[in-house]
């Protein structure tokens, strides 16, 4: 888990086409426990890193993945 700030924060928004958490995740383990089975679909996601609100946040968008 050092992988995530204490404090962190999940912002989830899933742009009117996928669900997404309706409120903000708070904590190192609510969010792990959101993000782990996720962790299994990520080949088929292309991840970037951008800024958000002036802050780092991670982009996961299939569409840019090209096909399975």
């Amino acid at each position: 888990m050092e992988v995530m700030a204490p404090d962190v924060v999940l912002i989830a928004d899933g742009g009117g086409a996928v669900t997404a958490a309706l409120a903000p995740i708070h904590g190192v383990q609510p969010v792990a426990k959101l993000l782990a089975p996720a962790n299994r679909a990520l080949a088929a996601f292309e991840t970037k890193t951008v800024w958000l609100n002036g802050a780092p946040a991670g982009d996961r968008d299939r569409r840019r993945a090209g096909p399975r």
